[in-house]
């Protein structure tokens, strides 16, 4: 058996999608009008060969550009190992 380390998920197998935001248009999105906007956002990420998804939000709150582009990363980062184990799982049980 020829191994070349552990299994690892193939990111082009996953789909990702976002939700969530601002909860209505701004006319202008300068800084002073992000600050006075409440954002959050729920990100999907979704195994398309068995159907697996695993979901994550970041909690409303008062963000700037930067920051919300951080905790989309960040939660990206947390979902994605999430979904590699649950589909490791999932591939290990139809072999046996």
């Amino acid at each position: 058996m020829n191994r070349k380390g552990p299994w690892r998920l193939d990111p082009e197998e996953v789909s990702v999608g976002w939700s969530g935001g601002a909860p209505e248009p701004r006319a202008r999105a300068s800084k002073a009008s992000r600050a006075d906007t409440s954002m959050g956002a729920e990100c999907r990420l979704l195994h398309v060969p068995t159907g697996i998804k695993v979901t994550g939000a970041i909690t409303r709150g008062y963000y700037s550009r930067t920051e919300m582009d951080q905790r989309k990363d960040a939660l990206y980062k947390e979902l994605f190992p999430l979904l590699e184990a649950q589909v490791a799982a999932r591939l290990r049980s139809r072999r046996r």
